[in-house]
């Protein structure tokens, strides 16, 4: 959605690096925009207190939301973010941002560069330098061509890379190389 809202979601705990994000929103300071952050978690007092202790009335927390309601925030985000903090395994909201069609902002940080190619299919930036992650988010705010053609780039690879028939032929590989034959009694 040009012209639309960043977009947090998510668990709310320390790892996801949400407060990181806060830090970089504020350095934004751009009051023209807003953040929408979907989620729950132990997190979540502490996000709030802080947004509130820096005004940042742009920012709305929207707390865990089913997902028919889920599209309704969808529908409006311009971009989602993923400030992970830890050595993130393998970033499922990156393919639901991409199924989505929406470009990734993320950290640079775990398997979420072995996902997202920087300038292609999202932007990457190293993880605890929030002005870093601030110019990230304003760059896809003024860029929308850039961030659509990011989504589509990402689409393409959830439709390509990563179906369930390509899930199922590498681990039936994996399982083969290991020894585990199909079984012919059926």
């Amino acid at each position: 959605a040009p012209g639309g809202h960043a977009m947090f979601i998510g668990r709310l705990s320390e790892e996801k690096g949400v407060i990181h994000l806060l830090d970089a929103w504020r350095l934004l300071n751009r009051a023209d925009k807003r953040l929408v952050i979907v989620g729950d978690g132990p997190e979540l007092p502490n996000l709030r207190a802080y947004a509130e202790r820096h005004h940042l009335s742009n920012v709305t927390f929207t707390g865990f939301l089913k997902p028919d309601r889920q599209r309704e925030v969808w529908a409006g985000a311009a971009f989602t973010i993923v400030p992970s903090i830890w050595m993130e395994p393998f970033g499922m909201v990156v393919l639901e941002s991409w199924a989505n069609a929406r470009a990734v902002v993320a950290h640079k940080i775990g398997a979420l560069p072995e996902l997202i190619t920087h300038g292609e299919t999202g932007l990457l930036v190293e993880p605890f330098q929030p002005q870093l992650l601030a110019d990230a988010l304003n760059r896809a705010f003024n860029s929308p061509d850039e961030c659509k053609a990011m989504a589509e780039a990402g689409g393409r690879l959830v439709q390509t890379r990563f179906t369930k028939a390509r899930w199922l032929e590498q681990i039936g590989t994996i399982y083969w190389k290991m020894g585990f034959k199909p079984s012919s009694a059926a």
